[in-house]
C-alpha cells in the first residue's frame, strides 16, 4: 500500500475529530485492498495538542482500525494557533505502507472575547471628574492583541453619588 501526506482544518480551541475518509482518501493499495487499520507512529507536539483516542492519549504506534477512527480526535492547547502534526501508516490486512506519511492539522486563529477588570477612579467632593482613555484602556486586555475601540456602560452610578454624562447630556 502507499500512504499519503494530507491536512486537515480546525477552528483554535476546537477539538478535530477524524473521519475515516481523511484516512482512506489518503490511501491506495495496487492490489485494490481496502485500509484496515492505521498506526499512529508519532506524536504531535504537547505544545500544540493532544492526539486522543475515545478520550484517552494516544502513544507511539498506537493502532486504529479503520471502524473506529472516528474515536480518533486532537484536542488543540488552549488558545494554541498553528499546525499539530504526526506521522501516521496505513494497512490493507497484509503489509503497511513502506514510508510513514505527516498529518498535518491546521488550527486556524479565532478572535477571542478581551477581558476587563473594574476601575475605580476617586475625585474630591463636589467636583466633577472627567474620564481619560487611560482610565478603561488600563483594565482591559485582550490576547489577540486588538485595540480597546469603545465601551459600554452596564450599570450607572447611585444618583445620590453623580451623573455620568456624555457631552454634557446625563446617561440614562
Amino acid at each position: 500500500p502507499i500512504v499519503n501526506d494530507f491536512n486537515v482544518n480546525t477552528d483554535e480551541d476546537v477539538i478535530y475529530t477524524f473521519t475515516q475518509g481523511n484516512f482512506t482518501w489518503n490511501f491506495s493499495d495496487v492490489d485494490g485492498d481496502i485500509l484496515a487499520q492505521i498506526k499512529i507512529v508519532t506524536l504531535p507536539s504537547a505544545l500544540a495538542g493532544v492526539l486522543k483516542y475515545n478520550g484517552i492519549a494516544v502513544t507511539v504506534n498506537q493502532l486504529v482500525t479503520t471502524a473506529n477512527i472516528g474515536l480518533l480526535t486532537l484536542d488543540p492547547v488552549a488558545n494554541y494557533d498553528g499546525t499539530a502534526s504526526f506521522d501516521w501508516n496505513g494497512y490493507d490486512g497484509v503489509a503497511y505502507a513502506v514510508t510513514d506519511k505527516t498529518l498535518t492539522v491546521l488550527i486556524w486563529a479565532t478572535n477571542d472575547a478581551p477581558t476587563v477588570s473594574n476601575s475605580t477612579e476617586t475625585t474630591n467632593e463636589d467636583t466633577t471628574y472627567t474620564h481619560i482613555s487611560a482610565d478603561f484602556t488600563s483594565v482591559f486586555t485582550d490576547t489577540d492583541g486588538d485595540l480597546l475601540s469603545k465601551i459600554k456602560i452596564i450599570t450607572l452610578p447611585n444618583a445620590s453619588h453623580g451623573v455620568l454624562k456624555l457631552s454634557g447630556i446625563s446617561i440614562t
